[in-house]
């Protein structure tokens, strides 16, 4: 006799496999976050890593923090010569 899970599975002893179909009907909570999370790697890979790249060529060249920024990146305030 096969376990629920191995049943769950569709390796109950050679009778069909589960296809990605029957996944997401039978487990829709499941499925939600693994779509979400495959989102996140998509825009992790597309968005942050260019910019992290171009943050730091751009650092390298230029140096942190600019002149007229303290180290947050915030503008320093003005000084009075007075």
């Amino acid at each position: 006799m096969a376990s629920a899970f191995s049943v769950w599975l569709g390796i109950d002893g050679g009778s069909k496999s589960m296809d990605i179909y029957q996944f997401m009907s039978g487990s829709p909570f499941l499925t939600f976050f693994l779509a979400v999370v495959i989102g996140e790697v998509v825009v992790r890979v597309l968005v942050h890593l260019p910019n992290s790249i171009l943050r730091h060529w751009n650092i390298r060249k230029h140096g942190f923090p600019p002149e007229h920024c303290d180290a947050d990146g915030d503008f320093r305030p003005e000084k009075d010569d007075g």
